[in-house]
């Protein structure tokens, strides 16, 4: 299950995403990420605080926003150890700014 919470603050927006990014949810975070592109927007941020999951389709997700919203910020903050190791074993640190 994924829950996702957004709050605008002046063009920028948070995205907290809550449990699993998967082959399941994966489509509701494409979903929720093109509904604010709609939007002037500025930067994204989001906040793996309580993110306890993502696969490969979760990943891939992150890649394929990265590549289709060039012009904007993407940040990633508050990784679990096991979600940071991924994005060090795959690289996502090189091409996302992680905290």
């Amino acid at each position: 299950m994924l829950s996702i919470i957004t709050k605008s603050i002046n063009g920028s927006y948070d995205v907290k995403l809550i449990g699993e990014v998967d082959i399941y949810t994966v489509d509701n975070l494409k979903k929720s990420v093109n509904e604010l592109m709609d939007k002037e927007i500025k930067n994204i941020l989001f906040d793996f605080i309580e993110l306890e999951y993502i696969d490969s389709t979760g990943l891939g997700a992150l890649i394929g926003i990265r590549g289709k919203y060039k012009d904007i910020e993407i940040e990633i903050v508050n990784l679990k150890s096991n979600v940071k190791r991924l994005f060090d074993i795959t690289g996502l640190t090189k091409i996302f700014l992680v905290k």
